[in-house]
């Protein structure tokens, strides 16, 4: 039977065991045995030796300017054969599985030579749309997902989903501040363009968006960006811990002490202040503009919804969202 897509190749398998021992799974999808894994597992080994869960920013440092100096992208990749890798911070974990779009039951992971890395290879015909989570219980993997700090991409929904996304996928990444301290206590979810990992060469405007936290607010800027409406950029939504209300007294340090800098040198932004666009919905604001106002070196643009706007319905969301992306980040025509 011909693969004509990953849900059909995903029901396809309902019916089979995830082993090289089932010729109905590996002639699609073939678990490739320890000694063919990817040579750069060693390389990442080295990389990571030594550090503890304090150091975990420098970690992931290291691990991209790794990743950057060698155009690698996560899973490592060899054509059609991925390598997918879960460092365990940590190190607190015995076994780490691999619930993916591929196999209907989590398959367990192999320890890299007692480190903290765990790894399993694949020969995967078609990759591009491929979904995984790694989790901590086969037996209950929705309770147990775990961060996929190091390569953080993932679908709108309850149960995020890393993806390994094609050419022409913006792509979502969700940054847990709680597994990075110097984030103090700020979650992010990044939106990033279809060519991010492509061009390494280029930086991209940058939006900054608070007071939106609802797991689809990216609908609108992917649709904008796919059509050609606008420019590609990227898109930071500030989800702040809700120990840590955002404020106009606390918004400038910490986007100034905090935020900045790590996105800085994790992502190729254009984060000078007369480069940075802010959309501040609903009750956040008052807070942003009165920050912007007190500390105009800081912020640039500062877009808020005008007095009486319903900021809870969706159909306005979309439509204001539209309408800022169109007039803030017009596509010019060549």
């Amino acid at each position: 039977m011909r693969l004509v897509g990953l849900a059909v190749f995903f029901f396809s398998l309902l019916e089979t065991s995830c082993g090289p021992s089932q010729p109905t799974y590996t002639d699609r999808v073939q678990d490739v045995a320890p000694d063919g894994v990817d040579p750069r597992l060693a390389e990442l080994t080295k990389l990571a030796a030594g550090k503890s869960f304090n150091e975990f920013t420098s970690l992931v440092v290291v691990w991209k300017d790794w990743l950057d100096s060698t155009e690698t992208p996560i899973p490592l990749v060899e054509g059609n054969r991925l390598t997918f890798v879960y460092y365990d911070a940590t190190d607190s974990l015995d076994q780490v599985w691999l619930a993916a779009s591929f196999c209907p039951a989590p398959l367990p992971l192999l320890r890299w030579e007692a480190t903290r890395l765990f790894f399993r290879t694949f020969v995967i015909p078609k990759p591009a749309g491929v979904k995984y989570q790694f989790v901590a219980s086969p037996a209950h993997p929705k309770a147990s997902i775990l961060s996929d700090v190091f390569h953080p991409d993932v679908t709108s929904g309850v149960a995020p989903l890393s993806c390994f996304p094609s050419s022409t996928s913006p792509r979502i990444h969700s940054i847990d501040a709680s597994l990075i301290p110097a984030l103090a206590s700020q979650n992010l979810r990044i939106l990033l363009p279809p060519d991010y990992d492509r061009d390494l060469s280029h930086s991209w405007p940058l939006m900054v968006l608070t007071g939106q936290s609802d797991l689809v607010w990216d609908q609108v800027p992917t649709a904008a960006i796919a059509n050609g409406t606008v420019i590609p950029l990227v898109i930071v939504a500030l989800v702040p811990d809700s120990s840590h209300p955002l404020t106009a007294q606390s918004l400038p340090i910490h986007w100034n002490r905090d935020v900045l800098p790590w996105l800085s040198s994790h992502y190729r932004v254009v984060t000078s202040a007369g480069s940075v666009f802010w959309l501040a919905w609903g009750d956040t604001g008052p807070a942003v503009s009165e920050a912007a106002a007190a500390h105009p070196d800081l912020f640039g643009n500062v877009w808020t919804p005008p007095a009486g706007m319903k900021t809870e319905d969706p159909a306005v969301w979309n439509q204001s969202m539209a309408q800022v992306l169109r007039t803030s980040f017009p596509k010019v025509a060549p």
